[in-house]
């Protein structure tokens, strides 16, 4: 296929794309989100994943994935942080689905978005006491572990000095390279390691709650 050719099929294959309706670019938006009493807080809109700190209102400092982050349903803040954020201005699509559309010409880019659209529903399904920031002691590993789960089920945090990422489905949660069957205790929640059931570790909620 000649490089025009090529061009006209992709070109093609993106107003297919775009033709779909739900993804659409959003316009730009300013939002205000404040951890009162520095606890943890979840603040929704549709960030297309695209969030910028424009203004920092806290005293408090406030560092991308450890007292902020944002996933596509909206913006979080914990530990004193306050601050406006510039939010969604993008495609809507995440950068493997991005990605995706470089290197795949056809209708297969409409499949490749339901699928991530099926993971998002999936990640939807987690219940109110595992959403929040954690922390606990890991004897196993040796080291202390902090966590974000944010409402839409993504997660990030700390084991030591590195970080990780991960989802929580369920009463299953991935973290970096472990995954563990999660139950609620008191305040927080037990991981066992879905391998090693003598790897568990306790998470006790931070602050005030969720």
């Amino acid at each position: 296929m000649s490089g025009n050719s090529f061009q006209r099929a992709l070109s093609a294959t993106l107003c297919v794309a775009m033709a779909a309706g739900p993804l659409a670019a959003q316009a730009e938006t300013t939002i205000r989100c404040e951890s009162d009493s520095y606890r943890y807080r979840y603040c929704p809109i549709r960030t297309d994943n695209r969030v910028d700190l424009i203004h920092q209102l806290s005293k408090t400092g406030c560092r991308e994935n450890r007292t902020w982050g944002y996933d596509r349903g909206g913006v979080w803040v914990d530990q004193g942080c306050a601050g406006e954020f510039r939010v969604g201005g993008g495609s809507g699509l995440s950068h493997g689905e991005k990605t995706a559309i470089g290197a795949i010409a056809g209708l297969a880019i409409i499949g490749a978005i339901a699928s991530s659209k099926n993971s998002q529903a999936q990640q939807q399904d987690v219940s109110s006491w595992a959403v929040g920031n954690f922390s606990g002691y890991d004897s196993y590993e040796g080291t202390n572990v902090q966590v974000n789960i944010l409402p839409g089920g993504s997660l990030n945090g700390y084991a030591g000095n590195n970080s990780f990422s991960g989802y929580v489905r369920g009463n299953r949660m991935e973290a970096g390279r472990h995954v563990f069957n999660i139950s609620r205790q008191g305040n927080g929640f037990q991981a066992v390691d879905d391998r090693d059931a003598s790897h568990r570790v306790y998470f006790q909620r931070n602050g005030g709650g969720y």
